[in-house]
């Protein structure tokens, strides 16, 4: 599903593999399970970067990251979430406190939101753009 993006990474794109059991784990944690296209990310690339600049990490958070991000743990103990819908989960670590969440459960499931404006339908459409411009949802 996700092949191609093997073939860009770059000095700017670095994925790192994941074991399956660290889906898992998360999604016991999170008393909830990732949406299928990004726990299919997960097992064929696994997570990591796109294009990160200067401005901007543009992080794919690891399952381990959103586990602790919906947790309240480690790092993410004092974010603040009241910026995001109850529908949301948080998945892409753009800078600072600033995030993109996908809809996981809902009516408008699988969408990429930006502070609640839709930037993408789903995540293989996300994947498809952020590949093509690293900041496209600004």
């Amino acid at each position: 599903m996700f092949e191609y993006i093997k073939q860009l990474e770059s000095t700017n794109t670095k994925f790192y593999p994941i074991d399956i059991s660290e889906i898992s784990n998360a999604e016991e944690r999170m008393g909830f399970e990732f949406p299928e296209s990004l726990k299919a990310f997960y097992k064929e690339i696994g997570y990591g970067f796109f294009g990160s600049n200067k401005n901007f990490i543009n992080r794919l958070m690891s399952p381990e990251d959103i586990a602790d991000y919906v947790c309240g743990a480690d790092i993410y103990e004092y974010v603040d979430k009241s910026f995001y819908g109850e529908n949301e989960l948080v998945f892409f670590h753009i800078s600072d406190e600033d995030f993109l969440t996908i809809v996981y459960k809902g009516e408008n499931k699988g969408n990429i939101l930006y502070f609640g404006d839709k930037v993408a339908d789903n995540f293989q459409e996300f994947i498809k753009k952020i590949i093509n411009i690293p900041d496209y949802y600004i």
